[in-house]
């Protein structure tokens, strides 16, 4: 199983698990849900990629301070995460509004779309 760590982004505590080995493989569970979404197909996944799940704000462990959601702060944050990991190109895979939120994270800047493998 995973080991949870809690980043700090601001105000914002931002829960994640990462396990594995391999490229980087951004988990995004759904509206409502939570990293425990994506805990059936991790012990497949990890054997072939260093898996990154996140507990998006006001959702999990992760804290919601200004308790307003859009998918757009949700993806800045996914990528200040991957930015305070050191994780250069990724890839991700999204549960229903996480398939959303991962497109949206493309198109929240330019840079962010050329990290995407």
């Amino acid at each position: 199983m995973a080991h949870g760590r809690t980043l700090q982004l601001g105000r914002l505590e931002l829960y994640y698990e990462e396990l594995g080995a391999g490229p980087p493989l951004v988990l995004l569970h759904g509206f409502g849900g939570c990293t425990q979404n994506w805990h059936p197909f991790t012990a497949e996944l990890s054997k072939h990629y260093r898996l990154l799940l996140v507990d998006l704000r006001g959702h999990g462990y992760s804290t919601n301070p200004d308790d307003r959601f859009s998918h757009r702060a949700a993806a800045s944050d996914v990528l200040r995460l991957l930015d305070a990991l050191g994780v250069e190109r990724f890839s991700a895979m999204g549960m229903s509004t996480g398939g959303w939120r991962s497109f949206t994270s493309r198109r929240v800047s330019r840079s962010a779309s050329r990290r995407w493998c």
